[in-house]
């Protein structure tokens, strides 16, 4: 895909040209970071002088995009201001063409730079898929220090991904990933992208929609971030992100700020019960399902997960109030 920007101020461009996508008619922003563009959106009541009164980040995972969340950015702008930006390598921001150049902690540093970017110092992070752990590791750098002013991530919404202790060794997965034809697979034949699209979906995707997923990565240069996630899975021999996993484990079950999970329970990779079974080993959570979503539940009952995080932080709100 060839993108076309224009400067507008130091270290941001806004997209000339994109393609006409069904639900996603948000207007696009870029913030340069090193010699990378990161894509994203920044809906919702929110000018400056008269802020809201909490930011909602949103992180996509492998091998997503912002797109994904079309379905509950135009509910979750009513009342709060919505950043979802697509990681670099993914969605409309600039491609690493080295696999080697991507790593979970880099995604974490580029979305540092972004909210440094924004001048956002109070925010809620929702993840889902590698935006969890990505979410998460940022968060952990971002907890609320009594007496010490700076950027404070004071609410966690997880929806469809890691939490401590789930097992990370998926038999059927490795067939894709954990194998020397992986890169094959993955970048050259473009197979694990259709594989996720179509079982990580219960709804059924129109042509249009399945192909605005699809359409970030048409050549196979583009796709080394989706193999790098894909080596970043923990698996056996201590490959991949076992100790970045490990922290985010510690930092999970200790932490006393207030967490969401949602789960949809037809997803066929981070089953519901396992999850909310190990969900009552940390602090301060909720836990929700969505029934007939599979993995990538924004798509299949986004309208429905965005009414419970409404629900869910107004809750908050009110208890804010009263203490």
């Amino acid at each position: 895909m060839v993108a076309l920007y224009a400067r507008q101020g130091p270290r941001r461009w806004r997209a000339l040209k994109r393609p006409n996508l069904p639900g996603y008619s948000f207007e696009s922003h870029f913030v340069a970071i090193g010699d990378e563009r990161m894509h994203y959106l920044d809906e919702g009541p929110y000018d400056g002088d008269f802020p809201a009164p909490d930011t909602l980040l949103l992180l996509h995972g492998n091998p997503s995009w912002s797109y994904l969340y079309r379905k509950m950015i135009p509910l979750l702008s009513e009342r709060y201001r919505v950043v979802a930006p697509d990681l670099i390598g993914f969605g409309l921001s600039t491609k690493r063409a080295d696999i080697s150049s991507y790593s979970i902690q880099r995604h974490v540093n580029d979305i540092e730079a972004l909210i440094d970017h924004l001048g956002i110092n109070r925010l809620t992070v929702v993840g889902q898929d590698w935006g969890g752990p990505i979410g998460c590791a940022f968060a952990a750098m971002h907890v609320s220090s009594p007496g010490i002013a700076r950027r404070v991530v004071d609410k966690l919404i997880l929806m469809n991904t890691y939490v401590p202790g789930y097992p990370l060794d998926f038999p059927a997965l490795s067939l894709i990933y954990d194998k020397p034809w992986s890169r094959l697979v993955i970048q050259r034949l473009d197979l694990f992208r259709r594989v996720a699209f179509r079982w990580g979906c219960r709804s059924r995707l129109s042509k249009q929609k399945r192909e605005a997923y699809l359409m970030p990565h048409r050549i196979w240069q583009e796709r080394a971030g989706i193999v790098a996630f894909a080596r970043c899975i923990p698996r056996r021999g201590g490959r991949g992100e076992w100790s970045l996993l490990d922290v985010i484990d510690t930092w999970m079950r200790s932490t006393e700020i207030p967490k969401l999970l949602i789960y949809g329970d037809r997803d066929p990779v981070f089953r519901v019960r396992r999850a909310q079974k190990l969900s009552q080993e940390m602090r301060a959570v909720t836990f929700e399902v969505l029934t007939g979503a599979g993995h990538f539940i924004q798509e299949d009952r986004g309208e429905d997960a965005a009414s419970r995080i409404l629900e869910w932080l107004e809750v908050g709100e009110k208890t804010n109030d009263r203490a």
